[in-house]
Order: C-alpha cells, then structure tokens, then sequence
C-alpha cells in the first residue's frame, strides 16, 4: 500500500467511522485537546454538527495543548468550553483509582481531567461525547514502541497493542465518563478501521521514526483541513500536554507506588 493510498483510505474510513456513530436522541458533544486524534474527529462531526459544542481541559493556560484547541475550534467554527482543571490532591487521585478501578500511572492521571470534563458536560446537558482514543495504538505512536516494534513486529506490536487496551484505555474512559453519566463514543476503534490502519506498511504510516512523523499517514489525511501546527505536531501525552505530570509530583513523590498501594486497599 503506497503513502498516497493508504492516506486516502484512513480519511474515507475515519469519516465513515464517524458517520456510524452520529446517531443520537439526546444531546451530543466531542472533546478537543488540541491533538490531531480528536481535532480530526470534531472535523468530521461538523458535517452532521455544525453547531458542535467541544470541550478541552484547562490547567496551564499557557500550554501549548490548550492554544491549538483554541485554533482548532476557531478555523471549524466550533463552541469551545475550557474547563478548569485544579492541580489534584492525594484524595483526587484516591477517588480517580476508585472509579477506573485501575492502577496503572497513565490511566489514572489521565482519570482525573476526565471526570471534571464529564462533570461539566453532564450539567451542560450533554449525555454523550466522542474521543479520539486508539489512535496512538493504531499507528504505534508511543515513543516507547520503537524497542517494541523491533522485538515484535511491526503488525503484531500494534495488534497486541490494541489488544491490550481492553484492560487500559477503554474501561478508563467508559468508567470516567459514565460516572457522570456520559457515553463516550470511539471512532478509532471502528472495526473497519482498525483492520484498514492494522494492514497498512510501516513506510505507509510513519515518516520515519522522529516524534512528529509517527502518524504521518493521519497527519496526510488531514493537512489543509485542520491548523497546520495540529497536522505536524509530534505525539505529546495527554497529562504532559495539560501540565498535569507536574503537578502531580509536587504532591507525590513516587506516584505510582501510591496508585498500587490505594487499588490494593481497595480491592485487594
């Protein structure tokens, strides 16, 4: 499959992905981090919700995940909500272990901006939104994956790696987001999708394996259509992108010993 190629099927298969997950009786909204995975998603919606409402976690107001959310609402006329995001406390992260029921570090750091943002849509009136989730499984873009793809392979790595998040990303973010009572829907994880994205070439995907070129193939699909600075921007993590690692270890001194240490005392 040439770049050219699978460029052109990852946009068709995204928008259709989409498409089947428009359906609703109730209020929709989508989240917006100032990352390609969810910008692309809020691109599509606009063609069944011109009117989108979006929201993005607000910690740093001088982040630079903040700023391209920013741009991106503005160039596709969406409503933008900010949410403020106050730096957690021990009890925070206790009460985002207790929810995921989870104690992996990532999970629950990325839990804790989760539940405020499901807290503010559900008093908004929204009962459902749209993340853009599996993306970075799909196109191994991780900076940790480069040892795993040399070990594994290029097709399995990612197949394990969606595999695994059965256990990790999904549940989070179905166990955040319902305890406000609030559906996410994924279209990364459409199964034509998955089985287009898990087909592709490594040299169809990646521009290399620089930070910015590891999901050339969706950055392709979306150049001209989204800020230029979201369609090249290197893969930063959610909690880095917010200012949240930071504050954390101001409060925690080894987090993760913590987040075992709470999830064994509450299940064991």
């Amino acid at each position: 499959m040439s770049r050219e190629e699978a460029t052109s099927r990852l946009s068709h298969a995204l928008a259709r992905a989409v498409d089947r997950r428009v359906i609703s009786d109730v209020p929709v909204c989508a989240l917006l981090s100032g990352g390609i995975d969810s910008a692309a998603i809020v691109l599509e919606l606009t063609r069944h919700h011109p009117d989108l409402t979006c929201y993005t976690a607000r910690l740093d107001p001088r982040s630079t995940d903040l700023r391209l959310a920013r741009a991106t609402a503005d160039m596709l006329g969406v409503h933008l909500i900010e949410v403020p995001v106050k730096p957690p406390t021990t009890d925070d992260l206790a009460i985002a272990v207790a929810t995921i029921e989870q104690a992996y570090k990532a999970q629950v750091e990325i839990a804790w901006p989760c539940l405020a943002l499901a807290a503010a849509m559900r008093a908004d009136g929204f009962k459902v939104t749209y993340s853009g989730e599996g993306s970075d499984e799909l196109w191994a873009s991780y900076g940790f994956a480069y040892r795993g793809i040399a070990t594994t392979g290029w097709y399995t790595y990612r197949r394990n790696l969606i595999a695994a998040q059965a256990v990790r990303n999904f549940p989070r973010v179905n166990k955040a987001f319902m305890a406000h009572s609030i559906e996410g829907r994924l279209p990364f994880l459409d199964p034509d999708l998955v089985a287009l994205a898990l087909s592709m070439p490594r040299e169809a995907v990646q521009d290399g394996d620089t930070p910015s070129g590891r999901k050339a193939v969706l950055q392709r699909a979306y150049r001209g259509r989204l800020p230029a600075p979201v369609t090249a921007r290197a893969k930063i993590a959610f909690q880095d992108g917010l200012g949240l690692k930071g504050a954390i270890s101001s409060v925690l001194a080894n987090p993760a010993r913590y987040y075992r240490a709470e999830h064994h005392r509450l299940y064991g």
